[in-house]
């Protein structure tokens, strides 16, 4: 998770919970909003890794991790499914006290602040659209001038 991860898809097919008809969706991974803006504002409007069905117009989603990257705020937040709460590979990167390590402690010279190469971690997605909007909303407060 650290360096400069650049957004990523990839397509995943999935069945309509209702009509069992196949259904692609481009599922987004990584999200950097600096290279691609518009993907916060899918994500605060729940439009995030859905489609819809085309047989029952129903909405299909795709429960993914989903890793989201704000540098110009300085923050990491990382969406973690349900199906990885209990793998061992994701329980061994956290601590006791629920935080994941960072993946190189010996890089904080390297110009990333602890809060981009250490995500805070959400069990829901949308948690993760209220902690990007907090993120957003507490930063104008941040800017010099403005109380």
């Amino acid at each position: 998770m650290m360096g400069d991860p650049v957004s990523r898809m990839e397509r995943r097919d999935v069945r309509c919970a209702v009509c069992n008809t196949p259904v692609t969706i481009f599922a987004w991974l990584v999200i950097d909003v600096t290279q691609y803006p518009d993907l916060k504002r899918q994500l605060l409007h729940g439009h995030m890794n859905i489609a819809p069905c085309p047989t029952c117009g129903r909405t299909c989603s795709l429960d993914v991790p989903v890793l989201y990257r704000d540098p110009a705020l300085g923050f990491t937040v990382q969406y973690v499914p349900a199906q990885d709460r209990l793998h061992p590979s994701f329980l061994r990167m956290c601590s006791s006290e629920g935080r994941l390590a960072a993946p190189n402690p010996g890089d904080e010279g390297n110009g990333h602040s602890n809060a981009m190469m250490t995500p805070h971690i959400v069990f829901a997605m949308e948690e993760m659209r209220c902690y990007v909007a907090f993120r957003d909303r507490i930063s104008i407060f941040e800017r010099p001038g403005i109380r």
